[in-house]
């Protein structure tokens, strides 16, 4: 069985969610999501709207590993996240 992967972008949920559907037929399913803070407040995002996100990614965390499917984090690890720490790459 292969690896079906999912870049969860902006469409967040688990329910009715066709890439999702369809990387668990794959085999088996990886999440992939890229947090960026920095960038979404140069965009001009608000404080809520990004607490928001923070909200919504650990809830889709909790909700993948419910499933047993992973999530990774690109961008920042969830811890980094959580805490509003910066990620380095050491680059």
């Amino acid at each position: 069985m292969g690896r079906g992967i999912v870049w969860f972008r902006t469409d967040l949920r688990i329910h009715d969610q066709p890439a999702l559907l369809g990387a668990c037929a794959e085999g088996r399913p990886l999440g992939i999501v890229v947090v960026s803070p920095g960038q979404w407040r140069e965009h001009g995002d608000a404080p809520a709207k990004i607490g928001f996100w923070r909200a919504q990614v650990q809830a889709l965390g909790n909700d993948l590993a419910a499933l047993s499917i992973p999530i990774v984090h690109l961008g920042r690890t969830a811890a980094q996240y959580q805490s509003g720490t910066q990620h380095h790459d050491g680059k």
